[in-house]
């Protein structure tokens, strides 16, 4: 990035996806799943090898003479090659559940690298938004002491011609010095938030950020705002069945829970026979110091090795191996049902509190119109001398609170907008709104 280039909240996302070290680590763990379940495969399929090699002894290897004493010469060289090829045949199912094991891995290291991608989105969504709301704060900061310093200039003069008394002016007064102290503390809050967010973001330039348009989620609000009891029930419903079908943690679990069964049959293996099949096939030929190695024709050998062995001892060590798996299952099994129902409540707070913060957003904005208006007639009556001071300054605060309230349930709505989709383990916004038609 430049610097002073402004960027979107989509842009924020796939800078996060191209820089955040712990969504890039879910990254390559995905990777080098995929390759330990592609290697677990492997071992289910013959192995073969080719050897060589050239001998050379000094002194070479005896001969029994006709009288049968041995009889040494100078030097014996071999030379051999050959190759072998193994398979087996039957390891107590050991090698097929290791396999289905590395898959089950395979598949909770992509529901991890899938629920952290969202995890980054939401989190960049998150400090984005903090920095909209922190630089929306800021301009009603500004507005505010803009609006307590016009305030101010007009009590002076009404206390110059003895309209108000000094008490009226000393609260115009405190009122403006109120001001400029929460303007300090908006530019600190709008810093903090920048920070936040340009460090999440690995980035080292300055930049600026793309406004998000209340009319962008007005549709969204609207419907969320209207819904019936019965109609939130009704979708209520749907969330929670939808989200235990597809929440990315659940369904790690549920990985989980087969590796964990898998394990038992692995360490029921251990009891089993194994089985194994090797041929291999060698060609070797020796010569002495009076020869050359042209001078020697290689013999040819074959073997076909057909090996089994039963496990005796340690007993007691698979025993323990497959008790310990048994216990690993049954606690895998609980932790799932301990998760599934922390996810069925966090899918039924979160749809309503998006509920909620659609409603919120909506009342907020009728705040604001309503203190709006207020505001600017009981300024009007001020100039007049019609209201006192309290009245003004009353306003004026309820003005600001209103402002405040209404900025802060938009971003609000959004957030809750996105924690749903995380726990529905939905990239898009328009699966939500497809899920609450």
């Amino acid at each position: 990035l430049g610097n002073s280039e402004t960027i979107s909240l989509e842009q924020a996302k796939s800078l996060a996806l191209q820089n955040n070290p712990e969504f890039l680590a879910k990254k390559f763990a995905y990777e080098s799943a995929k390759w330990s379940s592609v290697k677990a495969f492997s071992a289910l399929f013959p192995s073969a090898k080719i050897s060589a090699s050239e001998l050379q002894l000094k002194p070479g290897t005896p001969k029994l003479s006709p009288n049968g004493m041995p009889v040494f010469s100078d030097e014996t060289n071999t030379r051999s090659y050959g190759y072998s090829v193994n398979q087996p045949l039957f390891y107590g199912g050991k090698l097929w559940f290791a396999y289905k094991i590395s898959a089950d891995a395979k598949k909770i290291a992509e529901f991890d690298y899938r629920y952290q991608k969202l995890k980054t989105f939401a989190a960049v969504e998150e400090k984005y938004l903090n920095l909209l709301e922190a630089e929306e704060l800021l301009q009603i900061a500004r507005q505010q002491l803009r609006s307590a310093s016009e305030n101010l200039k007009i009590a002076e003069v009404k206390f110059q011609i003895g309209s108000i008394s000094k008490t009226e002016l000393l609260k115009f007064q405190a009122e403006k010095a109120t001001k400029e102290s929460e303007l300090i503390r908006a530019k600190r809050m709008r810093q903090l938030s920048f920070s936040d967010l340009k460090n999440f973001l690995q980035l080292s330039n300055s930049f600026e950020i793309e406004k998000i348009s209340e009319n962008l989620y007005a549709d969204f609000i609207k419907i969320a705002d209207e819904l019936s009891q019965s109609k939130i029930d009704e979708i209520l419903g749907k969330v929670v069945e939808y989200g235990e079908q597809n929440n990315l943690s659940l369904k790690s679990l549920e990985q989980a829970k087969k590796m964990s069964a898998r394990s038992v049959r692995i360490a029921s293996g251990n009891f089993l026979p194994t089985l194994n099949l090797t041929y291999s096939r060698t060609w070797s030929k020796n010569w002495n110091e009076n020869q050359t190695a042209q001078d020697a024709d290689y013999e040819d050998s074959k073997q076909i090795m057909l090996s089994a062995s039963v496990p005796v001892f340690p007993f007691f060590d698979n025993f323990a191996a497959l008790k310990k798996a048994k216990y690993d299952l049954k606690k895998t099994e609980k932790d799932f049902i301990t998760a599934k129902s922390g996810i069925d409540t966090a899918l039924e707070n979160g749809f309503l509190n998006l509920i909620n913060s659609a409603k919120d957003f909506k009342a907020s904005e009728l705040s604001l119109r309503y203190s709006e208006e207020l505001f600017r007639q009981l300024q009007e009556k001020f100039q007049q001398g019609l209201i006192s001071a309290n009245e003004l300054l009353d306003a004026n605060l309820m003005l600001k609170s209103a402002s405040v309230n209404k900025t802060k349930s938009f971003y609000n709505f959004i957030k809750a907008k996105t924690e749903l989709m995380q726990l529905l383990g939905f990239e898009e916004e328009e699966n939500l709104l497809n899920l609450m038609k």
